[in-house]
């Protein structure tokens, strides 16, 4: 560990403190430590404020804020007004509330992030995670000690990467006030970083982390899961149960006689400008403890992962992705790579490695993969389909009681669910049941003759400084999947998702918006965007497209909106 004391030479100091421009709830924060009935010590989500997390700045005036269901922060801006983004010299600090660890005997910090467009050469200098035990409001007057973080570039918004368990150092433990910061510093070049779910937990770090599990994970145990393991059986040059049949593969992959075992291994290319991804075929794992296993042979680096899968088949939108940490591998070794994942609840799959491609940290070369393995103690495979298996009876029983009525007989709803999904019909200046009763509708809406389908859309107004959104008007939907379609015209991005509508008519607070991922759209045709996303309980929600605003990589302008759609097989409107 690295230790840094900084300097009381401060010219200027800024304390902000920001919040979501939706309305902000703090997550609750056990500062107390000794709670021994749970390992949770602090969890911030950062979805719709920083919560008790302090923004401080110890250069220029560029904050961590809450933006996008995360805490952001960046110094590429338009400084002097002129349209025009700059580089800006910044350090900012995000600090934790102060943890009281004196019944504490080991602890570590994990969360998400995504990182762009940083020299690679200050990685490890510029974007660190720090704990303190004497900070007392002034980052630069607390002696810190680094945690041994070093951020992956991301390539795009939407790929989450995870820190893994990042140990607390011994030094720490027993201490009445102990703070976590993450330090952001930027020079001629100026990077965004984005922050979400971040956990401090009692329990010890590991060297490959995967996905949680508690502090005394299940060790995955059994007989191995997946489909032709060995890479023996081909057919038309792909091997067996390993080609998605959605974008989770997008890697070349051909036959080797190279193998470890048997006659045959799997030759995965790899690519100096684009990271290269094998990927299993779907499986509907159930809930519990999984380890992943291959064993790879090649110069540079590979990381294992899964990624979920919507009702669809396609790739959900934002946080997609999981990936485990990066392991090195040889070309003259075969190298074990594993990586151990918990899924809390029923999930559709694919297993992933990722050939990265050539940065600062990584080697592209093309990669030999034999002998994969997918264990669990607790787990398992769904088998014949997504709603079988060991889930079926505990699904119904639990649902039919607490919702009566509303779900007890009812069949699914088929067809679009939507009143006025063509956008024909208006009621003043707005569409007929386009409207929300509540703040889920912030955008000015306008009637448009520039209309995919029949004779009439709907434009959604824009601001620069502030996201804008469309919503629909409140509806009761049952449990299920559901999958919310639009099409979409205007330069720029849109997000779809859902607003989840209090008892009184509000926008609850805490995490009440849920988005997919960004699509990006243009002026000159029509873009389909889609949102699928899963209601365990019967919920009174809003349809929502956000309008982003201008960042580093949104552009802010109108939107034309034609043909909405709200499906499901298994669910439907209550009423």
């Amino acid at each position: 560990m690295k230790k840094y004391f900084l300097s009381l030479a401060v010219a200027t100091l800024s304390l902000g403190f920001t919040a979501c421009e939706d309305v902000p709830a703090p997550y609750e924060v056990n500062g107390d430590g000794s709670n021994t009935g749970s390992s949770v010590i602090l969890d911030e989500k950062f979805s719709t404020s920083l919560g008790d997390f302090s923004a401080i700045n110890t250069e220029g005036s560029y904050s961590w804020n809450c933006s996008y269901s995360c805490a952001q922060v960046t110094s590429f801006v338009d400084s002097d007004g002129n349209g025009q983004k700059e580089d800006m010299p910044a350090e900012s600090w995000l600090i934790s509330p102060k943890m009281d660890f004196t019944s504490v005997d080991s602890a570590y910090v994990s969360f998400d992030y995504i990182l762009r467009y940083a020299n690679a050469s200050e990685l490890e200098s510029h974007y660190q995670v720090l704990v303190s035990k004497d900070f007392n409001g002034v980052p630069t007057q607390a002696n810190w000690t680094a945690l041994p973080f070093k951020a992956e570039q991301g390539t795009d918004w939407d790929t989450w990467y995870n820190t893994g368990k990042l140990s607390i150092p011994a030094e720490m433990m027993k201490q009445p006030g102990v703070t976590v910061a993450l330090r952001y510093k930027t020079t001629k070049k100026a990077a965004t970083w984005e922050v979400k779910n971040f956990k401090v937990m009692k329990g010890n770090g590991e060297e490959n982390p995967g996905e949680g599990g508690g502090d005394t994970p299940i060790e995955p145990t059994g007989k191995n899961l997946l489909e032709n393991a060995g890479f023996e059986d081909w057919t038309d040059g792909v091997p067996n149960a390993w080609k998605s049949t959605n974008s989770a593969s997008n890697a070349t992959l051909t036959q080797s006689t190279t193998a470890r075992n048997g006659k045959f291994a799997l030759a995965v290319e790899g690519n100096e400008a684009q990271n290269k991804r094998l990927a299993s075929k779907e499986y509907t794992l159930k809930a519990g403890t999984y380890k992943f296993t291959l064993n790879v042979k090649g110069d540079g680096q590979v990381r294992l992962g899964y990624a979920i899968v919507e009702a669809n088949g396609s790739i959900a939108g934002g946080d997609s992705y999981k990936y485990g940490s990066y392991t090195s591998t040889t070309a003259g070794d075969w190298t074990e790579a594993s990586y151990t994942f918990t899924l809390t609840e029923q999930t559709k799959v694919n297993l992933v490695m990722m050939n990265p491609k050539t940065t600062s940290y990584a080697t592209a070369s093309e990669k030999l993969v034999d002998d994969a393995s997918l264990v669990t103690s607790d787990g398992g495979i769904v088998e014949g389909g997504d709603q079988g298996g060991d889930q079926g009876g505990d699904q119904g029983g639990d649902q039919g009681g607490d919702q009566g009525g509303d779900q007890g007989d009812a069949q699914p709803q088929a067809g679009n669910l939507l009143e006025n999904a063509d956008f024909e019909l208006w009621t003043g200046d707005a569409p007929t049941a386009w409207k929300s009763t509540n703040s889920a509708s912030n955008a000015t809406l306008t009637q448009s003759t520039t209309a995919r389908s029949g004779k009439l859309a709907v434009a959604v107004g824009f601001d620069e400084k502030q996201n804008k959104r469309l919503a629909s008007k409140e509806y009761t939907l049952k449990a299920g999947t559901y999958t919310f379609t639009l099409y979409v015209k205007g330069d720029g991005q849109v997000r779809p998702g859902y607003a989840i509508v209090e008892a009184n008519g509000s926008i609850a607070g805490g995490d009440s918006y849920k988005y997919g991922g960004y699509t990006s759209t243009t002026a000159g045709e029509w873009t389909k965007v889609t949102y699928d996303f899963t209601l365990t309980e019967q919920t009174k929600v809003n349809l929502i497209m956000m309008n982003p605003k201008t960042t580093s990589y949104a552009t802010a302008s109108e939107k034309l909106v034609d043909d909405a759609s709200l499906t499901t097989t298994d669910g439907g409107i209550v009423g």
